[in-house]
Formats: structure tokens, sequence, C-alpha cells
């Protein structure tokens, strides 16, 4: 969406967006990485079971149905979070 700025140029409104998680699993993962995690706790890093009961009921749900965008993008984020983590997890191991 766009915006009439003036001398004719247009500038993009900014988008409001809800955030893609819930607040509890930002405090999560900020929380972890605020630690300072010793290498076997970043093996360890796992998602919470909440997390974890989302993620699965989410799969389920694009299995039997088409998502919602809301559902889509914050399961794209759920990947790419798990993503990041895989990295995280490599790099650790190939340090040592």
């Amino acid at each position: 969406m766009y915006c009439h700025a003036g001398r004719g140029r247009r500038r993009a409104k900014p988008a409001i967006t809800q955030p893609l998680f819930p607040d509890d699993v930002y405090d999560y993962l900020l929380a972890f990485l605020a630690s300072n995690p010793t290498r076997e706790e970043v093996l360890a890093f796992r998602p919470t079971d909440a997390m974890q009961q989302r993620l699965s009921a989410l799969l389920a749900r694009q299995r039997t149905q088409a998502l919602t965008p809301p559902e889509h993008a914050e399961l794209d984020a759920y990947a790419q979070i798990e993503h990041r983590v895989i990295q995280c997890k490599i790099a650790h191991l190939v340090a040592t």
C-alpha cells in the first residue's frame, strides 16, 4: 500500500503486523541466547512442549487443509528458527 508523500513521491506505508509467535516463544529463545549457553546446552537445545505441540498442530492442519496466511507465516518462522538452531549446533560440533 502507498500513501502520497508530497511532491509526487510515493512512500510505502509501514505494515502493521501481528507477531509470528506468542511472547513466551520469543522470551524462551532470547533467554536461552542471553544465557551464554555452553556447547552441551546448545547441542541439547529443544523447543518447549508448548512450541512442539503448536508446531505439530500446524503440520497436522497443513496435511488436511490449507493454512491461513498467518498460520503459514508462523510455520515458516518455526522452520527458519529450526534451520538456525541446526546451523548453530553444527558450528558447535565442528568447532570441537
